[in-house]
């Protein structure tokens, strides 16, 4: 009966388990010339890609990711890298974040 205590033997139910991800420190990055055309300095670019809130696969042939995540003065921002070969990674495109990728934040 709801509100009665589960009976001798029987467990109580468990709160349901939270996943947990683990994130490598990105490393070496290079940047195309382009990927500051929109004013996003290489060490934003860099705090996103190690403090992204998303990180998605968008493209292959060449391998593209998009991050989402924060400048370290907390301004949202998408970063698109290439994951090349030897799966070093090449910044593209750096931007404040569209309000199109909002729907995909935690």
């Amino acid at each position: 009966m709801p509100g009665m205590p589960p009976s001798e033997g029987t467990p109580a139910p468990q709160p349901p388990r939270r996943r947990a991800y683990f994130r490598d420190t990105i490393i070496g990055v290079e940047f195309l010339p382009g990927a500051g055309k929109h004013g996003v300095p290489e060490d934003s670019i860099r705090h996103v890609l190690e403090h992204a809130l998303v990180s998605q696969e968008i493209g292959e042939d060449p391998e593209r990711w998009l991050f989402l995540g924060p400048d370290s003065a907390g301004n949202l921002l998408e970063v698109v890298v290439i994951v090349r070969r030897d799966r070093s990674l090449l910044a593209v495109h750096a931007m404040g974040m569209r309000s199109k990728y909002r729907p995909l934040l935690p």
